[in-house]
């Protein structure tokens, strides 16, 4: 939750900088996981189904 709320807070892209940026501080919970596959297959199911 920290990083999303940090970075939508950047009003554009210009002048963001991340400093010391490590991904493996960043994680997400498992079922968030599940669910963010589930949109790339509802949203690729959509695209082939036309």
């Amino acid at each position: 939750g920290q990083t999303y709320v940090a970075l939508s807070r950047a009003s554009s892209i210009e002048g963001l900088q991340v400093l010391r940026f490590d991904a493996s501080k960043v994680v997400a919970h498992p079922k968030v996981i599940e669910w963010s596959k589930t949109l790339g297959q509802i949203t690729e199911d959509k695209h082939t189904s036309t």
